[in-house]
């Protein structure tokens, strides 16, 4: 617990008089003693808390909130990070103590001068200060001193050691003239010497630095401590700064010493004095005593006998009164919290109104962008967030427009899958229409529609009566021509018989021996013109027909993209030369269980699952198989594959594609691709590369991730999650999708040989070894930055591969090398850190094909 008033933990439980009155006990005991100063403590008690170090009694301690920001405060402070909180805590609470580390003005108020000695300066340009005998920086500061000395150094001349100083003008004025005092001390502790050091014709604006070229000689060569004090200071104006320890104070004779054992308000009578009074806060204060010619006032300033005095606009015993009074002591604990309420509303509010409007911004984007949608989930999810902030700009209004607009959506989501089922003309579907126009009979044209229905379950029952009946007609009379045709076939089997079994073996000849032989001859043709796409798709086609699988595997290694290295949402996958693979990271789901893997080809990394391929054609998987996506142990002649989010995609060696998963939005619909030569398996998309350059793709098109058909020359492909990126054959990139965070933002590039897409960003890698990468923006939703574009530095990089929030790179001696995550205020809400970037122990890991 700590003290509401000056922040001290030297609280104990106490009890006080509701009457007390320490300007009572002080004028009871200069009149009467003991009990006159007992009278002034007479009253009830109540119960409370009492502070050791002001001596305040208060019925509550600082509340647990303010509390622990005082404490952040003072261990931020300690760490030798931000010290603004500390200071203003400091400002509120006097008691409150930090140790803190040197870090220049500002840093504590000075009790001592305590030098320390620094490493010798860095090297600059190759050659080093080799005439730099000390280097100290001070670490108090004089807060009310014009001039903060920031360091001093001593340096060695032929004379003997010299000093020069790097100091600051501190004062509000222009500083004309600074005087320092320097003592000299050897090794043993004992003074050898005094000097001064003196600034004249300065003319310094605040903040500018004194002259650093002025060297002040200190007569010896064993200098080993000096210590330094700015004595005065003259600024424009002829006014003029005096070290108050240089000063002989003045004090009456034969006054009463108050102790702040005994009046411990002494320290609020200190903090209500001007903040221009010269008096040290902590030194001893003396009851008000007349003199001959003048008297002292509390404040500690001697004026002129029969004068008011000017600092507290009072005379004699009833300032004393005023200050240590009950009601003196309540009203300035009372201004201290409001000021302290005040100061602390005046600093955190606006912090806290921006960081409010900037989350509800945010949000209240969230829901206008869905305010479009025509789908019913989309508008209820909108209403949904705008009741959440309802209290929010119009926010009221749009919910209670979304909410009419439901449901007509819900019954319009009902019409057109009702007049869907009626498309597809069966009995069933037709009372599945039925069923759902019925749930809206009210609902445009529902009930003259479930009579249309009625209609045509009735016709198709007859059309199927006669259908029965023709059907039985024409069976009896295939049964009847089948007995004569029988009778017929026992007459010329003798003949037919050895005709057949000729014709037979010659056709298997035709088709086994002479039609592939030239298929195979062609296909040969086509690798000997150096046509090696065509002649991979022709010897696949013959499938195990001589040495035609194997061909076909070889060629397809040299022109298709397989990845040795691959980077899933959060976890990364690595193939070694041995065909065994390395994987780390989220293993939520067994997305990395591949330690029993062999005889690997090519990998990748989806959101949860890794797929891998064999060097026989065939395909492996591990991970999350929720959407089936990895169901794929009866592929055969598969060449490359590619793991999207949720479905996994295979090229074979014919060039044609086989998909698996989730086809919400189609992207599995690729039965019909003939001429792809690489894959590539986005979150709800795929996308194909053809042999001539061109590119295909399926799936979600809802930000135009799927506008490919005008692509040309294409050699390397990636898909991201609502975008896809195109790497052109001159080397430059082109993109198509969404791009709110910066992703498509590729049409500056140059030089470069593969490109990747992550979660929201782009990298690509250039001819030269090195990586760049697109500026990622935060979006006020969905993934923030946390260092997965940090890839400037790169070098040697052979291969690269995005994830979702991490970015890792191939090097030429087969390291693997990662971006670092780092964590942010959107990341918080992200548990984003699963070991996906602890690569660096990876070695061995396979080359590309284009670089083995």
């Amino acid at each position: 617990m700590r003290c509401k008033f000056c922040g001290s933990k030297s609280l104990h439980n106490d009890s006080a008089h509701q009457t007390f009155s320490t300007g009572k006990a002080v004028a009871g005991a200069i009149t009467f003693g003991v009990v006159g100063a007992a009278a002034g403590f007479i009253g009830k008690e109540r119960q409370g808390y009492r502070c050791g170090a002001c001596g305040a009694f208060m019925d509550t301690p600082m509340d647990l909130l303010t509390e622990n920001l005082v404490d952040s405060a003072i261990r931020q402070a300690e760490l030798g990070k931000s010290q603004k909180m500390y200071s203003y805590y400091k400002s509120q609470y006097p008691n409150i103590q930090a140790n803190i580390p040197v870090s220049g003005p500002g840093t504590a108020a000075r009790t001592e001068e305590i030098y320390k000695e620094l490493p010798a300066p860095p090297i600059q340009d190759g050659k080093s200060e080799e005439n730099v005998k000390y280097r100290y920086r001070l670490n108090v500061w004089h807060p009310d001193c014009p001039v903060y000395i920031d360091e001093i150094i001593i340096k060695t001349g032929k004379d003997g050691d010299c000093l020069s100083l790097i100091a600051f003008n501190q004062a509000e004025a222009q500083l004309r003239s600074a005087y320092f005092n320097v003592e000299i001390f050897d090794d043993t502790g004992d003074k050898i010497g005094e000097t001064k050091c003196v600034y004249q014709n300065l003319n310094l604006k605040t903040g500018e630095k004194l002259p650093d070229n002025k060297e002040f000689p200190l007569n010896t060569d064993i200098a080993y401590r000096v210590d330094i004090k700015c004595e005065k200071a003259a600024m424009v104006g002829d006014k003029v700064w005096r070290d108050e320890d240089l000063a002989d104070p003045v004090f009456l004779t034969e006054q009463a010493v108050l102790e702040e054992n005994h009046f411990p308000r002494l320290k609020y009578v200190r903090a209500s004095l001007p903040k221009y009074s010269k008096l040290d806060q902590s030194s001893t204060l003396y009851l008000p005593e007349d003199h001959e010619e003048y008297w002292q006032c509390i404040c500690g300033h001697a004026v002129i006998k029969g004068k008011v005095c000017p600092y507290r606009g009072s005379k004699g015993v009833e300032c004393l009164e005023e200050l240590l009074s009950q009601k003196r002591l309540e009203e300035l604990q009372q201004t201290a919290v409001k000021e302290r309420a005040a100061k602390r509303a005046e600093i955190t509010y606006p912090l806290y109104e921006k960081e409010y409007n900037r989350i509800m911004d945010g949000i209240y984007s969230k829901a206008a962008s869905l305010l479009s949608a025509d789908t019913e989930p989309l508008v209820r999810e909108a209403a949904r967030i705008f009741r959440s902030i309802e209290e929010y700009k119009d926010s009221s209004e749009r919910a209670r427009q979304c909410e009419e607009r439901i449901p007509v959506l819900h019954n319009d989501n009902i019409y057109d899958s009702a007049i869907k089922l009626m498309a597809e003309d069966s009995t069933e579907k037709y009372e599945s229409a039925i069923e759902l126009f019925q749930s809206i009979p009210d609902w445009k044209d529902s009930k003259e529609l479930i009579d249309v229905c009625r209609e045509k379950i009735e016709e198709l029952k007859q059309k199927e009566e006669e259908a029965r009946l023709e059907a039985e007609r024409l069976a009896e009379e295939k049964r009847i021509t089948e007995e004569k045709a029988k009778k017929k076939r026992k007459k010329t089997l003798a003949i037919v018989i050895p005709i057949a079994v000729a014709a037979f073996i010659a056709l298997i000849v035709v088709t086994t021996v002479i039609i592939p032989n030239n298929h195979y001859e062609q296909a040969k043709a086509l690798l000997t013109e150096g046509r090696n796409i065509e002649a991979a798709m022709a010897f696949g086609k013959l499938g195990n027909y001589k040495d035609a699988a194997q061909i076909s595997f070889s060629l397809w290694g040299d022109v298709t993209k397989r990845e040795t290295i691959s980077a899933g949402a959060g976890h990364t996958v690595g193939l070694k030369n041995d065909g065994t693979v390395e994987a780390t990271g989220n293993n939520i789901d067994g997305q990395c269980y591949v330690e029993d893997w062999e005889d690997i080809v090519a990998i990748s990394a989806g959101r949860q699952h890794t797929v891998g391929l064999k060097s026989n054609g065939t395909v492996v998987a591990t991970g999350e198989n929720d959407y089936k996506q990895c169901n794929v142990t009866d592929w055969m002649d598969i060449i490359a594959v590619s793991a999207g989010d949720s479905h996994t995609v295979g090229l074979k060696s014919d060039g044609s594609v086989v998909a698996v998963g989730s086809n919400e939005f189609g992207q599995c619909d690729v039965a019909d691709w003939e001429k792809i030569i690489a894959v590539f398996a986005g979150y709800g998309h795929t996308v194909g590369l053809k042999s001539d350059g061109s590119v295909v793709a399926v799936g979600s098109n809802e930000f135009g991730q799927c506008d490919v058909a005008d692509w040309e020359n294409i050699i390397d492909v990636s898909a991201a999650g609502f975008y896809t990126v195109g790497l052109k054959s001159d080397g430059t990139v082109v993109a198509t999708g969404k791009s709110d965070t910066g992703g498509c933002e590729t049409m500056l590039w140059k030089n470069v040989i593969a490109v990747t897409t992550g979660g929201g960003f782009t990298i690509g890698l250039k001819n030269d070894g090195t990586v760049i990468s697109t500026e990622y923006i935060e979006p006020v939703l969905g993934y923030a930055y946390h260092g997965q574009c940090e890839v400037s530095s790169w070098k040697d990089v052979l291969a690269v591969s995005a994830g979702n929030h991490h970015t890792i790179g191939l090097k030429s001696d087969g390291t693997v090398v990662s971006t670092k995550l780092i964590n942010n205020d959107y990341g918080s809400i992200f548990d984003i850190d699963y070991g996906q970037c602890n690569v660096s122990g990876w070695s061995d890991i396979m080359l590309p094909q284009q670089f083995r």
